[in-house]
């Protein structure tokens, strides 16, 4: 019975310090539309509630036992309503990034790129952003300010003009 208590007591230790030192894994879709005056290409950006000057895709957490596209999809639904019904997700144009983060970790985001169907249909935001943006791929390097993510957008941008 001893042992058994050590043996449970040893897993849940070890499940905790490995779950500490685990790279943090996020995904998101970059989404853009056209807009239907000058058809120029706009990216939408979102404001969250808890980081007033951290600007960006929808994106967030992989859930244990997710996969990166599956948490993409999820997020960006759950962030601004937009279904895979809404999309066309070029899943051939994704991109990953790695970013420090506290006490040596790193965090690993995956985009892909996603264009809205109809350019007229606003996201419907969730409780964890304030607010969104629909701006050039200029505007969202500015607002986001993440080095990796300049080099994403800018791929991401090349191949959604040959559209």
């Amino acid at each position: 019975m001893q042992a058994n208590r050590f043996v449970v007591f040893l897993v849940l230790t070890l499940s905790y310090f490995a779950v500490g030192i685990m790279a943090k894994k996020v995904a998101g879709l970059v989404v853009f539309r056209r807009t239907n005056d000058t058809n120029a290409i706009e990216y939408l950006m979102l404001k969250p509630k808890s980081n007033k000057k951290k600007w960006s895709p929808p994106k967030g957490r992989v859930d244990d036992g997710e996969d990166f596209f599956t948490a993409a999809v999820r997020e960006t639904h759950e962030e601004t309503r937009y279904t895979v019904g809404d999309l066309n997700i070029h899943m051939e144009h994704n991109q990953a990034m790695e970013q420090p983060m506290k006490k040596g970790k790193k965090k690993t985001v995956k985009f892909w790129l996603a264009e809205l169907k109809d350019g007229n249909k606003q996201p419907k935001l969730s409780h964890e952003h304030s607010e969104y943006r629909w701006m050039s791929k200029e505007d969202a390097i500015l607002i986001c300010d993440i080095p990796e993510f300049t080099e994403i957008l800018n791929e991401f941008d090349g191949f959604a003009k040959t559209l």
